[in-house]
C-alpha cells in the first residue's frame, strides 16, 4: 500500500524513483469516491496524475464487479479528470458496447454510466432498456438510449440536457427512433 500525492493505491509490487518523484504500482488499485480504479500497473506521475494500464473502473468495491468500464489505457489528471482510450462497457463480464475514446470527471459523475430499466408502457406494453451517459459536465449530459418493447421491437437515441449553472434556462432533446 502507498498513499501517493493524497492517493491510496494498494498493489503487489511498487517500483519508485525517488529523484523523479514516479513509480509504478502493479497490479494495483485505488479510489477516488465512489469509483474503483485498478489495472495491470498505475503509473504514479511527478505531477499528481497517473496512468492505468489494461484498467478497470467501477463503483463496486469487490474484486468481481456486476459492472465496469475497461480500457487498455485510462488517464487521470490531478483534478480527477479521466480520459479513457479503446473503452468496453461490459455488464457482468459481458461487453455491451464500445466506443474509441471517454472522457468523465470522477469526482462530479456520482452514478454509474450505464443505467437500465423495466417498465410498463400503456399501449407499448413492457420495456426493458439502458441508457449510457456520453459525456457529462456542469452544464451538459448526453445519453446514448437502447430499449426493447415487446410491441414495437428494438429502439434507440440519443438524449441532450443542458441546464445553465444559474438555474435560468435549460434545454432538453430526445432524438429517437
Amino acid at each position: 500500500m502507498v498513499e501517493y500525492q493524497g492517493k491510496v493505491f494498494i498493489g503487489e509490487r511498487l517500483e519508485y524513483d525517488f529523484i523523479k518523484k514516479e513509480g509504478t504500482v502493479f497490479l494495483g488499485r485505488g479510489a477516488i469516491h465512489p469509483w474503483y480504479v485498478g489495472g495491470d500497473s498505475i503509473d504514479l506521475c511527478a505531477d499528481g496524475s497517473y496512468r492505468i494500464h489494461d484498467a478497470y473502473v467501477t463503483t463496486s468495491p469487490n474484486l468481481s464487479t456486476e459492472w465496469e468500464i475497461r480500457s487498455s489505457l485510462v488517464r487521470i489528471d490531478e483534478n480527477a479528470h479521466m480520459h479513457a482510450s479503446n473503452v468496453q462497457f461490459r455488464f457482468v463480464n459481458l461487453p455491451l458496447f464500445w466506443i474509441p475514446t471517454y472522457r468523465a470527471n470522477l469526482k462530479t459523475m456520482w452514478r454509474m454510466p450505464i443505467r437500465y430499466h423495466a417498465r410498463w408502457s400503456g399501449k407499448l406494453g413492457p420495456r426493458v432498456g439502458l441508457s449510457y451517459q456520453l459525456y457529462n459536465s456542469e452544464e451538459w449530459q448526453t445519453f446514448f438510449l437502447l430499449d426493447y418493447s415487446f410491441v414495437r421491437g428494438l429502439g434507440g437515441g440519443i438524449e441532450t440536457d443542458y441546464h445553465e449553472k444559474n438555474g435560468c434556462r435549460s434545454f432538453v432533446t430526445r432524438s429517437y427512433l
